[in-house]
């Protein structure tokens, strides 16, 4: 498993971690506020959201619990069902 988390860690970063965060934003009914937010931020603002500080930002804008998303970056199972959601 700590192979796939290093992996995970070395390509597609940004990618992986907005698909993680999104993921748990849909949990709570905030997907597309989410994923407006962050484009926002990337697009319009100009903010480097492969910072965690940034995403962190950005999960509390739209009312998350930024700690708990955040949590989920390191964890392998969030990290094995986007890679499975990925597949198909």
């Amino acid at each position: 498993m700590m192979k796939k988390l290093t992996q995970y860690k070395n390509n597609n970063n940004i990618t992986y971690s907005c698909y993680i965060l999104l993921d748990y934003a849909k949990e709570h009914n905030k997907q597309t506020e989410l994923k407006t937010r962050l484009q926002k931020a990337y697009f319009t603002e100009k903010k480097n959201i492969g910072q965690i500080d940034i995403l962190y930002q950005e999960l509390n804008g739209v009312g998350l619990n930024a700690d708990e998303g955040i949590k989920r970056l390191d964890d392998p199972v969030f990290i094995s069902r986007i890679q499975n959601e990925e597949q198909y």
